[in-house]
Formats: C-alpha cells, structure tokens, sequence
C-alpha cells in the first residue's frame, strides 16, 4: 500500500460528489471520519462491507480502470489512516476542528459523522472494554457530529470557547481510542 497522492485524492474527492454516485454516497471528509473509525475498531470491517457503507449503492463507473483507481485509493487512504495511527502521532484530520456558525455545514461535522456511522458498525464491540471511558472518548467526535440531544450538550454549543476547546480534544480522543484497543 502506498500513500494516496494529492492527485489520486483529487480524483477521489471528484468521483465522490460525481454522477457516478448517489446523493447519500459519503463525501471525502465523511469518508476519511469512517475510515478514522474503521482503522480504530475492536473488529475488523470487511473491504466490501465498508466500500458498500461509503457509496450506499453501486457507482457507476466509467470502466473496471476507474473502479479499480478509485477503490484503490480508498483502500490507500485506510492503509495511511492505519498506519498513522500505529506511529502515535496525532491524526490531521482533513478539514479544520470548527464548527463555525452553520455546524450542519462544517466539513467536521461530515467527519464527525463518518466516524460514528464508523462505530455503529460494530457498536457492541466499541462500548464492551469500559462504556463508560469509551462514551467519554467519544464525546467530543459525537458532538462535533450533533447525533445527541442534550441539556448539557446545548451548553457546550453555546459557549463558543467550550465548544472549540471541546473540539481540540478530538485528535486526542482518536488516539487514546485506538490504544484502547491495542492493550492487550
């Protein structure tokens, strides 16, 4: 596996807002949250089980070649999202940690999405080492993603520096998640 090059992701980002694809088809930033989530799982998700989740439906490709070059780059970014991982650095994640003033907008929130749909994949396997730890972890990718309703959830939003601090946290988050899993 190598690293998807700047212009392989271009394509890729491309194709994912294309015709080939249906309206419900994952973005690139939501796309990259659910391979986040899936490089982190207890469990492994099968490639044609997560491929299905990104694109909803079939694309419809131009030919095997551009099945094979997006795919492809899909399975690159989830080799480089792993072995980020693995070196114990931060995740950059793709877009920035805001959800400025349409949160329904903001590319985090897309992220944020990817990842949980990422963790309702395999939920039981997620929350079984400690539900209480993991649902903290969790906490902030689960507001940036907006998925809870919650008095105390509606304070952190407005309190714009509660939120950005809140925010910040999620590289963090990412790792100490994935050790989670790892200690063994």
């Amino acid at each position: 596996m190598t690293i998807p090059s700047p212009a392989d992701l271009a394509t890729l980002q491309a194709f994912l807002v294309s015709e080939a694809v249906t309206e419900e088809c994952y973005d690139y930033v939501q796309s990259h949250g659910f391979l986040t989530a899936l490089a982190i799982s207890p469990i492994e998700v099968p490639e044609a089980e997560w491929l299905a989740e990104i694109f909803v439906e079939p694309p419809e490709y131009a030919d095997e070649n551009e099945q094979q070059e997006i795919e492809g780059t899909l399975r690159n970014l989830a080799d480089y999202i792993s072995r980020e991982l693995y070196s114990g650095k931060p995740l950059r994640l793709p877009c920035p940690l805001l959800l400025g003033d349409d949160p329904d907008a903001a590319p985090l929130r897309g992220w944020a999405l990817g990842f949980m749909d990422g963790v309702s994949l395999r939920e039981d396997a997620w929350f079984e080492p400690d539900e209480e730890e993991v649902g903290e972890l969790l906490l902030p990718i689960a507001l940036a993603a907006g998925v809870f309703e919650d008095d105390h959830l509606d304070q952190i939003y407005e309190d714009p520096h509660r939120l950005r601090t809140v925010l910040a946290q999620i590289p963090d988050a990412i790792s100490e998640l994935y050790l989670l899993y790892r200690e063994e």
